[in-house]
């Protein structure tokens, strides 16, 4: 949480400094649909969850972005008589993540002033749930490296439809997402 803390104060003391080079401050908001997968491959699952942003563009190049992610429950299901695994007598698991990530945003030069092209990396912080047979089996953190890529097409003065894809590297599994929604520039 000292992280997330020192990230935000960080963010607005540059921005309070950058308000006078002609910066914008962007809030969004979107469904995202994910998709997990677990490198022994027991989860394999999709799934719609949700996502807040929160960022500042500096200038034509350069931003930063904050964001909120629930990605809902990824489940597998497991046939009674299997051994060996999380669910040897069989049954059902979820796994659901929700956190936190901040990164560096990059935009690319277009032909068109309504449309922004961006990529960001940056890291997470996330919560992450295990339930099987509906009992909570564990619960622990997982953070690391994110990377996205994403475009804004305005449809107004301060409103703007975002579609982005964003990939966070978690332990022994990869969270794909792809996030569509809107923001507002102010």
């Amino acid at each position: 949480m000292k992280r997330w803390l020192i990230a935000a104060l960080a963010l607005a003391a540059v921005s309070v400094q950058a308000q006078d080079a002609g910066g914008q401050w962007r809030l969004g908001a979107g469904a995202a649909f994910g998709d997990f997968k677990t490198d022994d491959k027991l989860f394999d699952d999709s799934q719609v969850g949700f996502q807040f942003t929160g960022g500042y563009r500096f200038n034509n190049w350069f931003g930063i972005e904050g964001g909120y992610l629930n990605t809902s429950d990824f489940e597998v299901f497991v046939p009674s008589g299997q051994t060996g695994g999380p669910l040897p007598g069989g049954g059902k698991a979820k796994i659901q993540y929700s956190g936190f990530h901040i990164g560096v945003v990059g935009y690319l030069p277009t032909p068109s002033e309504q449309i922004d092209l961006f990529g960001k990396v940056g890291f997470y912080d996330f919560d992450g749930d295990l339930k099987v047979n509906g009992v909570t089996e564990s619960s622990g953190k997982a953070d690391g490296a994110m990377a996205g890529a994403g475009a804004t097409i305005s449809i107004a003065e301060r409103w703007a439809i975002r579609a982005e894809f964003d990939w966070f590297n978690l332990d022994s599994a990869e969270l794909w997402a792809v996030v569509l929604g809107g923001e507002y520039r102010f």
